[in-house]
């Protein structure tokens, strides 16, 4: 049976990500995530530095890799996690893009669901409780409706620095609630 680690080791041409949740539960990120609420800079676990080993092999081989991350309203504290370990991603090759829920077609429900799609051949769908823990994937060859998720997500996004996550003012004892902003060139991501 092929897994999701088979097809991220096999594809020839591309690998690209939907994210669509807000908050993941990984059980591998907690005491990281912990770390980030504390005000200390995590320190990357083994997973981030394969993953970023991984991304490298790929760039270096003369495939891409990539994902589009949807930001939903109010922001949450695990997307500001994510947030910080981004740019280690993007330097080791990954193509990260941004598609704001508030912006046009953003809260269209094709763009709920996580998936990764490799070489317009296979899609990998993944399905998640509705807290975030990682529950499977399926494999499929039916990618037709995948490729025109990704060719609306990728030409309605706009590239990860040119996104600015900023937090919201908290009341006074509120933990995990946040709020993005971005410049007014950045509200029209056909502007981009």
């Amino acid at each position: 049976m092929t897994t999701l680690l088979d097809l991220l080791d096999g594809f020839t041409s591309y690998a690209w990500r939907l994210e669509a949740l807000d908050t993941y539960d990984v059980s591998d990120e907690r005491e990281q995530f912990n770390d980030f609420m504390a005000g200390r800079t995590p320190k990357p676990s083994a997973d981030d530095l394969e993953w970023q080993a991984r991304a490298r092999a790929v760039v270096a081989s003369g495939r891409k890799i990539g994902r589009v991350r949807m930001v939903g309203h109010p922001v949450t504290d695990y997307t500001r996690f994510e947030w910080a370990a981004y740019p280690d991603n993007i330097a080791a090759g990954e193509t990260i893009k941004v598609y704001d829920r508030s912006w046009p077609g953003g809260t269209d429900p094709r763009f709920d669901q996580d998936f990764w799609l490799f070489d317009d051949r296979i899609a990998a769908v993944m399905t998640y409780t509705s807290g975030g823990q990682f529950l499977g994937v399926t494999i499929t060859e039916d990618v037709a409706p995948f490729l025109d998720i990704k060719q609306a997500a990728v030409a309605r996004s706009v590239p990860f620095h040119e996104y600015t996550l900023l937090p919201a003012p908290r009341a006074e004892g509120e933990v995990g609630r946040n709020r993005a902003a971005v410049t007014s060139e950045e509200t029209s991501p056909s502007a981009h």
